[in-house]
């Protein structure tokens, strides 16, 4: 079976051999074209891909910054943390010392009745006296002041 091409052409009309042809005329200019018109439609890759390189590194840098200032947070915390113990141990450090100073200071103020004994020589003889003093009342209050004080100090360290 043979093609008769000449004899297929002519039962086509002028109208339609002319509309085959322009067809034809604008399929071959699209695909010669096409590609060169969509380049230039289309934005550039190189472009695009050097912007995402440089976001690529910024995301990087700000990466490393965040681990850093993490670290940083991380040293100061335990700075916060190790002053705050050293400022707790001096603070009970000092109040044991002011409850001592406390303890001693009631030791001299405390109320007691001193007794004494001395003997005497009179014309019958050797005789022993003995004496009771009572505490003085400024001692006393002077002693309760202190052991409020005591208490107080120690209530604090609670």
């Amino acid at each position: 079976m043979s093609l008769d091409v000449p004899n297929i052409l002519n039962k086509f009309s002028k109208t339609q051999r002319i509309t085959a042809l322009i067809l034809l005329l604008i399929t071959i200019i699209a695909i010669s074209l096409g590609p060169s018109i969509i380049k230039g439609v289309a934005p550039d890759t190189k472009d695009l891909h050097n912007q995402i390189k440089e976001q690529r590194i910024e995301i990087d840098s700000l990466h490393h910054a965040l681990i850093d200032h993490g670290d940083r947070i991380v040293d100061l915390n335990k700075k916060i943390v190790f002053n705050q113990q050293e400022c707790t141990n001096s603070l009970a450090q000092r109040e044991q010392e002011i409850l001592q100073m406390i303890a001693d200071l009631k030791k001299g103020f405390a109320p007691r009745t001193l007794q004494t004994e001395y003997y005497d020589t009179n014309d019958s003889g050797l005789v022993m006296m003995y004496m009771e003093i009572l505490p003085d009342p400024g001692r006393e209050s002077t002693y309760n002041a202190l052991d409020a004080l005591e208490k107080k100090v120690k209530k604090g360290c609670n």
